[in-house]
């Protein structure tokens, strides 16, 4: 079994499928809501990461009506995981460091993701280097994890601070009528946080 793939078995067998957090500040909301219009989409970062970690499940053919825009930047010579994206401006400081106290972990690659309305970002599975979590901003979502036991929905509002185990095959379904825009990132999950809800 290769290194991927054990870190797979992993995640799998000793982290749940989901964790709600809690919910972010209003204001932390409405900052994140505010400041999407001056993001430039970077999907491309993502391709580079899944492509790096040998993760070819056809992501690209379901991404026509996904985005990406990266909010936590690497410096330009560095190339190796989701945590080389740590650099971010003084302005996110603060409301970044919210959500790193909710999750009781560092984050890394932060990042909008928009899905149209009525749209789905197909099955797949992200790559197992870091744990991932999910906060919807505007719309709503479904996130459905499909394990050897079935599928398991989790509807997703806008607020709502998420941990998602994307080891497993995962699809995520904008349910709403309106784009769906959400913030994704990387950290290290803890059981063990003391106020894990």
């Amino acid at each position: 079994m290769d290194e991927i793939s054990k870190k797979f078995a992993h995640n799998r067998i000793k982290k749940p499928l989901y964790h709600y957090y809690g919910d972010l500040e209003k204001g932390t909301l409405n900052f994140f809501i505010n400041s999407f219009s001056d993001a430039q989409n970077t999907l491309s970062n993502a391709i580079e990461l899944r492509d790096k970690h040998g993760l070819d499940d056809g992501y690209r053919k379901f991404i026509e009506n996904y985005g990406q825009y990266d909010i936590q930047f690497k410096k330009d010579d560095e190339f190796g995981d989701e945590r080389d994206y740590k650099m971010f401006s003084e302005t996110a400081k603060p409301y970044l460091e919210e959500i790193a106290i909710k999750l009781g972990a560092l984050v890394y690659r932060t990042r909008y993701a928009t899905i149209e309305p009525d749209a789905v970002l197909g099955w797949h599975v992200d790559q197992p280097t870091m744990d991932r979590w999910c906060i919807v901003l505007e719309g709503e979502q479904t996130f459905e994890i499909k394990t050897r036991q079935g599928n398991f929905p989790q509807k997703m509002m806008p607020g709502q601070i998420w941990f998602i185990n994307s080891s497993w095959e995962h699809r995520v379904i904008n349910t709403g009528n309106k784009r769906r825009l959400a913030l994704l990132g990387c950290f290290v999950y803890n059981a063990n946080k003391e106020d894990n809800k």
